[in-house]
């Protein structure tokens, strides 16, 4: 957990330096019920002071045909 807080602390410090130059994200999942990473990628996409913190910037989310199809590690549940 500690090797974890040092990154992100940084990415907290960099996120409004990187919103200018950030491309656009595109989300395109396939919506199941009861399907938590759907969910999660939902909320990191669209919240905009998470996305940064959870997303390299040039990742861009295309549509997910099964769980965990092609995420990045960090967007598992």
């Amino acid at each position: 957990m500690k090797y974890l807080i040092f990154p992100l602390l940084i990415v907290c410090m960099l996120t409004p330096l990187a919103a200018a130059s950030a491309p656009k994200l595109q989300l395109l999942y396939v919506e199941m019920e009861h399907c938590p990473w759907c969910q999660k990628i939902e909320q990191e996409v669209f919240s905009d002071t998470v996305i940064l913190k959870s997303l390299r910037k040039h990742y861009t989310i295309k549509k997910l045909e099964r769980a965990h199809a092609k995420l990045p590690l960090n967007l598992k549940p």
